[in-house]
């Protein structure tokens, strides 16, 4: 079983103590600080917002940005394929002569 770790994190402007079990705690430290990024970019964007307000609009973006780099996966795998179909039909179509050659 992983040992618990608590991790300190800055997220904006207010200090939080995760309790981490088997997580990287550098990568809890960057995942805290790319939220604590968002937040701060949309609070200077959406002055006068509320705390609350300033986080679900930064949750908003980030589901954005998880959504279209899902999409991106998506196409890429479907991309990659059809181009190992078409190199495999090409491989099928280039033995059929060979064994209708040697009587099989």
């Amino acid at each position: 079983m992983a040992e618990r770790q608590d991790i300190e994190v800055q997220i904006g402007g207010r200090t939080y103590r995760l309790a981490s079990e088997g997580h990287d705690p550098e990568h809890v430290r960057r995942v805290a600080a790319y939220l604590d990024a968002k937040m701060s970019s949309v609070a200077a964007a959406a002055a006068h917002r509320s705390p609350l307000d300033v986080a679900v609009l930064a949750a908003l973006e980030i589901a954005d940005e998880v959504i279209e780099l899902r999409r991106r996966r998506e196409s890429l795998l479907n991309e990659a394929n059809q181009r190992l179909n078409a190199f495999a039909r090409r491989l099928e179509d280039q033995e059929r002569p060979l064994r209708s050659g040697l009587g099989t």
